[in-house]
């Protein structure tokens, strides 16, 4: 485990062989997206692309939970600039409605986080059961937490929103969208 410190916030990351493992599968994945969009002349997406697979990174060897926000609201940035020069007539919509989307659930995530922050002194990533044990107010605001991963990993009843938008990308993008946001969410 290594810590950086800036002013009273720590960043963890950590390096288990569980990580490591998932780091590689994504990085075979991104390379097969990058061939394909490369055969595909889409030199945007593979720029675009291989930021939000390194943000996507970032947030797999977050130790924290303030690291993993801020990995999923750079992603959020990423796979919208993709969405957006997709090749559908409506990106504009469905880039406006993407964001706006990522951004309720990243503001869900952040409250949680703020009460762990509150709560612990640290943003240290924790088990659930250990926020919920005897305290209504642990559950709330872990209820409210775990609603913005379920957004954004687009479980049941949100699954809506990423057929919609996952589809107004181009082929290539397409592809770089389903590989990062909702495997690192879980």
């Amino acid at each position: 485990v290594h810590k950086n410190y800036i002013s009273t916030v720590t960043f963890i990351y950590n390096f288990d062989y569980q990580s490591i493992l998932i780091g590689f599968a994504f990085m075979a994945a991104l390379l097969s997206a990058n061939l394909f969009a490369i055969g595909h002349q889409k030199k945007y997406e593979v720029i675009l692309g291989t930021a939000y697979a390194a943000f996507a990174n970032f947030g797999l060897f977050a130790g924290d939970f303030l690291s993993i926000v801020i990995a999923i609201e750079l992603m959020m940035i990423f796979s919208s600039l993709i969405i957006f020069i997709g090749n559908e007539s409506n990106n504009i919509n469905a880039t406006k409605k993407y964001f706006a989307t990522h951004l309720l659930s990243g503001n869900l995530i952040i409250i949680g986080i703020s009460y762990v922050y509150i709560q612990n002194g640290n943003s240290e990533l924790v088990r659930i059961s250990h926020l919920i044990e005897n305290n209504t107010d642990h559950a709330f605001f872990t209820a409210v937490m775990l609603l913005g991963f379920v957004i954004n990993i687009a479980a049941y009843p949100f699954c809506g929103w990423m057929i919609y938008y996952y589809s107004v990308a181009s082929p290539a993008g397409f592809n770089y969208l389903i590989i990062f946001t909702t495997k690192l969410s879980v």
